[in-house]
């Protein structure tokens, strides 16, 4: 019963993200990277045709009809990621926080994310061929990111503005987290006027001779990228001023105790 009680306090403290910095940053992010990029080795070496991020999404990875042999590998890479995720939600919320507002927007969010990358995974192994375009998939997609994105921005926003110094590293994390997402986003905004949009590449013969920033493939990857590397800073960020602030109690306090001495 004991051992039953043990399990089930470790899974609580896993799921409301109960970690020290040493566990997150050591383990938990480096996993998290580790088993995307294993997931897409292996979708992309079981792809029949060789593999262009220019002009190739994703979703391509995950579509049973072009990647027969390799679609599983990348939905239960989505998956595993998305548990991965969970704690990381109770890691930034934890206090102190500035907006107590932008906490509940922020942990909202990435759960919503989370609960999206979830299904995404699941949507990709029990439902492989569900439709031409699978409108399901690039919804779930796009609530993934978005809620992702938005959610570690959020909370490290708040969680900067709450504790002293450091500043500087959470404008890093959110800037490597944002750039390629806000790139993907002008250049959805930009293919919007039509096809004959200056500059932008839509047909698939145009996006074989185009510059790589240029298509939309492109910027998917890397707001993907920017997405994991982004999250990992935003836990290194709100690490160290976490760890700062302990210090900076304790020296007011040694500063304090040694005042009072001098009065007596």
């Amino acid at each position: 019963m004991s051992a039953r009680r043990s399990v089930l306090e470790r899974c609580r403290s896993y799921g409301r993200g109960h970690l020290p910095p040493g566990i997150v940053l050591g383990l938990l992010c480096p996993s998290i990277i580790l088993c995307f990029g294993i997931a897409i080795a292996l979708a992309v070496a079981a792809y029949p045709t060789p593999f262009d991020i220019r002009h190739q999404w994703i979703s391509s990875l995950a579509s049973a009809k072009r990647n027969p042999m390799g679609y599983s590998y990348m939905g239960a890479g989505l998956a595993a990621v998305a548990v991965l995720l969970i704690p990381l939600s109770g890691y930034l919320s934890r206090e102190p926080h500035a907006f107590p507002a932008a906490r509940s927007v922020g942990t909202t969010l990435f759960w919503v994310g989370i609960a999206a990358l979830l299904l995404l995974g699941l949507e990709t192994i029990a439902f492989p061929n569900y439709g031409r375009n699978r409108p399901i998939h690039r919804l779930l997609s796009l609530v993934t990111l978005t809620g992702l994105t938005l959610g570690f921005a959020t909370l490290t926003i708040s969680r900067a503005r709450a504790m002293p110094g450091g500043w500087w590293r959470a404008v890093l994390a959110c800037g490597v987290l944002l750039a390629p997402a806000v790139g993907a986003a002008l250049a959805a905004v930009a293919l919007h006027f039509g096809e004959g949009a200056p500059g932008w590449a839509t047909s698939r013969q145009a996006k074989q001779t185009a510059p790589f920033f240029h298509t939309l493939a492109f910027w998917e990857w890397a707001a993907v990228t920017g997405l994991f590397a982004g999250g990992s800073l935003c836990a290194w960020a709100v690490s160290l001023r976490s760890a700062a602030l302990p210090a900076a109690v304790s020296a007011a306090h040694r500063a304090a105790a040694c005042l009072e001495r001098g009065r007596r």
